[in-house]
């Protein structure tokens, strides 16, 4: 056995060790979430599901997380939505239209603004969007659903349209010699190739994105108003998240508002758990009806 072989086998055991050693890290975040939570959960789970009041420090507590499910599931959904259009225009196009330079500057502007924080988009929005919504006297006070939900398909564009590119780049490099030649237009190569033999990919990109819009807190957080009521599009609301980072500070130990607010984060990594199982069926039936 060489050296090459001997260097091999220590990178096999290495990677093994980085998988499990991450594996356990989750199992034991979600038993410490689970452990924290267990109490509030015996005691009327339901009522937290269905309840809309959230009064954790009244004399009479109510810990209702109906709003803030909706909230989390409302901006997300629409925010996902919104981004998805655009996310794929900017992927088609330099895809499929640019060449050389232009392409590694762009690609490599959008992988940027990918990276920038979330609290950096947050102030962007904050003194954007909400700015404009109030003094478009279309609202008295601009933090809203609506606010949040523009800031954040913003955030999510370079994010889609960097995972969209690479799809779109694959079905060209094996499909656009044959088209160019005969002559079809780029805009029917997008529509009936493209689009079509990457379908699995956009609906997988699609729910990544919706994955990290339901996690999302500093930029939401700073444009939705923060208010435990039923969200409406031009009114305020709030998400499990924000939630969870406002008051975790001023929880105390042990009460049934701290363990309400571990509650809701067991409710938010359902969700996120529920989505990575249905990325798992969509890639494997793409795979499947690529054979």
């Amino acid at each position: 056995m060489n050296i090459y072989d001997y260097a091999d086998k220590i990178a096999h055991r290495i990677s093994r060790i980085v998988v499990l050693t991450t594996f356990l890290i989750l199992v034991l975040i979600f038993l410490f979430i689970l452990n924290e939570s267990l109490s509030f959960l015996g005691s009327g789970f339901s009522d937290t599901i269905l309840s809309v009041s959230w009064r954790p420090l009244s004399k009479n507590p109510s810990f209702g997380m109906l709003p803030m499910i909706l909230g989390t599931l409302y901006i997300g959904f629409f925010a996902t939505l919104l981004a998805l259009p655009v996310s794929l225009g900017c992927a088609s196009f330099i895809s499929c239209q640019v060449r050389g330079r232009l392409k590694y500057l762009m690609l490599s502007m959008m992988d940027m603004l990918a990276g920038i924080p979330s609290v950096v988009y947050g102030l962007l929005g904050f003194y954007t969007v909400v700015k404009m919504l109030e003094s478009t006297g279309l609202m008295a006070a601009g933090e809203s659903i609506f606010a949040a939900i523009i800031t954040l398909s913003v955030m999510l564009i370079p994010y889609m349209a960097s995972s969209y590119v690479k799809a779109f780049e694959e079905v060209e490099l094996m499909y656009g010699f044959q088209t160019r030649a005969l002559g079809v237009s780029k805009w029917y190569s997008m529509t009936h190739l493209v689009i079509v033999h990457t379908k699995g990919h956009i609906l997988t990109g699609y729910m990544l994105a919706l994955s990290r819009a339901l996690g999302e807190t500093m930029a939401v957080m700073m444009v939705i108003g923060n208010s435990p009521i039923l969200p409406k599009l031009f009114g305020k609301g709030i998400t499990l998240s924000g939630l969870i980072a406002l008051e975790m500070s001023g929880a105390q130990l042990d009460s049934l508002h701290y363990q309400s607010l571990y509650t809701a984060g067991i409710i938010l990594l359902a969700f996120l758990l529920l989505i990575n199982l249905l990325i798992r069926k969509i890639e494997s039936w793409v795979k499947s009806n690529e054979i």
